[in-house]
């Protein structure tokens, strides 16, 4: 069994990391780094001929923004211009977003976008290769007054990112033909010896709690869990970035 793969759903054996941290860390942790750019650079070399734009999706911190940024820098050095655009500037106001069941805001549904201005936004980036479209602001829950212009030309290419990037809905007013699809997820499976297999959780984030020690194939244990690293890091980007309390973040 390889002990490293950059392939998708990627094994790594917990006592090698450790080994590998512990003894030649900085060649370690550049390995990762290289593997990922290459699947960076992979997804920025498939932007060409018609191709104007690149949908990115993927589960809530799992690296979207970031890896949006870093295609865009690869396109840019592959001799084409880059913009990166948010669903996340689509969010409806608070006092408009859907409420789940439990009488909190569904910020995960696709109806917490404003799909008609978004629609208009993508109808008229198409046509006239250029549009206005909003900014969100976190710290108010609210629309902010002033919009950004983005372009979308013949030698340019618009990466939109955000949960619902794939989703029907958001596709609809685009021409697929000139569109690339990527999807991001953190899923390596770590693993125990050659049986035991720590699996990473594939379940909604909200079904993760209560947290405990969890039998896994073969009689081995979940150390960590995918989803629970992605929770601490969405935690994180509320409280900083998005005006979120503490206390407010532990009810997800």
């Amino acid at each position: 069994m390889k002990e490293f793969s950059t392939h998708s759903y990627s094994k790594m054996q917990v006592s090698r990391v450790n080994e590998r941290a512990e003894n030649s860390r900085e060649e370690f942790f550049r390995e990762c780094e290289e593997a990922y750019q290459q699947q960076v650079e992979r997804a920025a070399s498939m932007c060409r001929d018609e191709k104007r734009m690149i949908l990115l999706a993927g589960p809530s911190a799992s690296g979207k923004t970031t890896t949006a940024h870093k295609i865009a820098k690869a396109i840019i050095e592959q001799g084409r211009k880059a913009e990166v655009v948010s669903l996340d500037d689509f969010y409806r106001n608070r006092s408009e977003i859907p409420l789940c069941e439990d009488g909190k805001p569904d910020l995960e549904s696709v109806l917490a976008l404003d799909l008609e201005i978004l629609e208009k936004c993508f109808q008229e980036l198409l046509e006239t290769g250029q549009a206005k479209i909003p900014r969100y602001d976190f710290t108010n829950s609210r629309r902010a007054e002033e919009w950004r212009e983005v372009r979308c030309t013949q030698d340019e290419v618009l990466i939109i990112e955000g949960i619902h990037a794939l989703n029907p809905a958001v596709q609809k007013a685009l021409d697929l033909r000139k569109v690339v699809k990527v999807y991001v997820s953190a899923r390596t499976k770590f693993l125990d010896g050659e049986e035991n297999a720590l699996i990473p959780a594939t379940r909604p984030h909200r079904s993760l709690f209560p947290y405990g020690k969890t039998s896994a194939p073969g009689n081995g244990n979940i150390l960590t869990r995918t989803g629970m690293t992605r929770i601490i890091k969405l935690i994180l980007l509320w409280i900083m970035n998005r005006g979120y309390t503490g206390a407010f973040c532990s009810l997800f």
